[in-house]
């Protein structure tokens, strides 16, 4: 049957009800956990319009790549001068002030106003702390003296590994934090119809056996089931497609080390069986499954989809391999041998052809053109 696809995927946002009103009445600064891809990003930029048009001035601020907090600084203030005027937000300049005092400034001259900094992939600031040391501590000295200004940050869980590394362990304590959960069933259901309105339940009872409820997942999965306005049924050669075609093998591993050292080995051990879970394990396996990695089944807990099942069974862990690449199957590993082959032999053509020419204006010049030549090609062929 004929579908319709929907709207640009970045206009589209679905459910998150919980989160979004307990994050819109927060009165602390935040600190929004989840794992990678799983809609962070899409959820900072909807709480921002959310503010906007309760009148409350919001900035949506990606840190990807800083290494210093000058930029973040600049970054801010740019972003303020482009607000002032709708907002009346007060004339701070940065201009010989640190991060620090220069936020201080804006707090004390905003009053009643409150001011709202959507920080995305808030990972950075540890390396911003490796680079600047006592950044972090700072950072949490600041937001626990702020009155009007507010920051909601969002990483993966990997920041409890990179700050437990600092100088200031404590530092999310600072922060209330929340997760951002794999979304239900009802809420990717409703994405689903969203982004192909019109398609049947089977179809997406498909597209879920292999995404499970991954959000990022169901998209790339859709976009290769979608051909000429028409949804293919799903099925494994394309998911293997899809695998191999967004290069979910560079993808899982950021994905995976997201996590903690410890709850990558459950997650390990429930993916090869060995994983036998206590008491003590029930909290921990409920927050994975809130994460995405895992999933609740009447048998147990499972790994949470068919693709990240896939990146597992073909990773090896040992100490001594690169998990940066993961050969996806036999005919990529000899199409890459052939290609060498040839690379190899093209270089040897260039290097001869490059002789024959020297070789040839050498006997032009000395007089003895056919006989040196002969003597070349003898030796070349």
């Amino acid at each position: 049957m004929n579908k319709k696809t929907a709207l640009n995927w970045d206009e589209i946002f679905v459910g998150r009800k919980e989160i979004v009103q307990k994050l819109l009445n927060a009165r602390r600064d935040c600190f929004i956990l989840g794992a990678r891809r799983i809609g962070k990003t899409t959820l900072l930029k909807y709480l921002e319009n959310k503010y906007l048009e309760n009148s409350i001035p919001a900035f949506y601020i990606s840190i990807q790549g800083y290494l210093d907090y000058e930029k973040i600084t600049r970054k801010i203030e740019n972003a303020l001068r482009f607000k002032r005027e709708q907002f009346k937000l007060p004339d701070v300049q940065a201009q010989n002030t640190s991060l620090f005092e220069f936020i201080e400034e804006l707090d004390a001259k905003s009053q009643t106003t409150k001011i709202v900094f959507l920080i995305d992939e808030a990972e950075q600031i540890c390396k911003i702390d490796e680079k600047e040391p006592g950044f972090i501590d700072k950072f949490r000295n600041l937001v626990e003296t702020l009155d009007n200004v507010v920051f909601m940050l969002a990483a993966s869980p990997h920041i409890k590994k990179l700050v437990a590394r600092s100088a200031c362990s404590a530092f999310l304590s600072a922060f209330d934090n929340e997760i951002l959960p794999v979304m239900t069933k009802k809420e990717i259901t409703e994405l689903i119809y969203a982004i192909a309105p019109g398609i049947t339940n089977d179809e997406i009872a498909g597209i879920l056996h292999f995404t499970h409820h991954q959000p990022y997942l169901v998209r790339i999965f859709l976009n290769k089931l979608i051909r000429n306005s028409k949804i293919q049924m799903p099925s494994q050669n394309l998911a293997q497609d899809t695998y191999i075609a967004n290069s979910l093998d560079g993808i899982f591993p950021n994905y995976f080390d997201g996590l903690m050292s410890e709850d990558q080995k459950i997650v390990r051990g429930i993916h090869e069986g060995t994983f036998q879970a206590g008491a003590q394990d029930a909290l921990k396996l409920r927050e994975l499954a809130q994460y995405g990695y895992l999933k609740h089944t009447n048998s147990g807990y499972r790994i949470s989809n068919w693709f990240f099942e896939q990146w597992l069974s073909g990773e090896d862990f040992s100490d001594e391999k690169d998990h940066s690449t993961v050969p996806l199957e036999p005919a990529v590993s000899k199409f890459k041998e052939i290609a060498e082959y040839f690379k190899e032999a093209a270089n040897k053509l260039v290097v001869k052809i490059v002789l024959i020419i020297l070789a040839v204006l050498a006997a032009l010049l000395l007089g003895k053109k056919f006989k040196l030549l002969d003597k070349l090609l003898e030796w070349l062929f």
